[in-house]
C-alpha cells in the first residue's frame, strides 16, 4: 500500500508574461508624467506671453513723451505747424526732441529716428554739428520740415519727379534748395521761393497736383 500527498496543481503566468506586464505600466505611468509635465509647461508659457502682453500695454499705454527743441529750431517748429493750420491740419507738437548728434556720418545733414505718425514711440530728430547743409534760414526750415515729415507726417522718402525734372515733395532726400531764395543776390531768376507754398501743399497732401511752373 503506498500512501501519498495529494498535491494541487496551481498554474502560475510564465514570468516572461509578468515582466512584459509591468513594462507596459511603467510606460503607461512614464507617458503620463511625460504629458502632465507638458501640460504644466504650456500652461506656464500661456502665463508668462499673457503677462508679457499686459506689461506691454502698461508700457504703451504710461508712455510719457518729451518735448525738448533747442532755442535756435524753435521757430522752424512753430512754423510747421502754422503751415498744417493753414492747410486744415489741427496738429500739436508734443512728442519731439531734436538735438545734435556728433556720431552722425558727413553724408547725411540730419535724421529722423522714426518714420511714424504715431503718438506711441518718442520722436527724435538728430543735427549733424559738424556740416551745415543750409546756406540761410529757408534751407534749414527745408531741412526741418523734412524730418518732420518722416517723424511727425510718418512719410518717407519720394524720389518721384515732376515734367521738369523737380522733385515732387520736400521729402525728395537731400535737397535743402527746393524754394530757396537766392543765396547771391544776383537776379531774380534763382529765386524760388514761389515754390514754398507748392511744397508745403504737397507736404501735408501727397495728392497735391503738380503745379504750372513745373509742368
Amino acid at each position: 500500500m503506498r500512501f501519498g500527498n495529494s498535491m494541487e496543481h496551481i498554474t502560475y503566468g510564465s514570468p516572461q508574461n509578468n515582466l512584459n506586464a509591468g513594462f507596459i505600466r511603467r510606460e503607461i505611468l512614464r507617458e503620463r508624467i511625460i504629458t502632465l509635465h507638458l501640460r504644466k509647461v504650456m500652461i506656464k508659457k500661456i502665463l508668462i506671453a499673457g503677462l508679457f502682453f499686459l506689461c506691454s500695454c502698461s508700457h504703451k499705454n504710461d508712455f510719457a513723451p518729451v518735448l525738448s527743441i533747442p532755442v535756435e529750431f524753435q521757430p522752424y517748429v512753430d512754423s510747421f505747424v502754422a503751415a498744417a493750420s493753414e492747410r486744415g491740419h489741427n496738429m500739436v507738437v508734443n512728442n519731439l526732441i531734436i538735438t545734435y548728434d556728433s556720431s552722425i556720418s558727413n553724408v547725411y545733414c540730419a535724421y529722423s529716428n522714426v518714420i511714424s505718425s504715431r503718438n506711441d514711440v518718442q520722436k527724435i530728430i538728430y543735427i549733424n554739428p559738424y556740416i551745415h547743409c543750409w546756406q540761410n534760414h529757408t534751407q534749414l526750415e527745408t531741412l526741418i520740415f523734412h524730418e518732420m515729415g518722416h517723424c511727425i507726417l510718418g512719410r518717407d522718402h519720394d524720389t518721384t519727379r515732376m515734367p521738369k525734372g523737380d522733385p515732387k515733395s520736400i521729402m525728395y532726400p537731400g535737397d535743402v534748395s527746393l524754394y530757396t531764395p537766392c543765396v547771391y543776390q544776383i537776379g531774380d531768376s534763382c529765386n524760388k521761393l514761389y515754390r514754398r507754398d507748392y511744397y508745403l501743399d504737397e507736404l501735408f497732401d501727397s495728392n497735391t497736383p503738380v503745379p504750372a511752373w513745373a509742368e
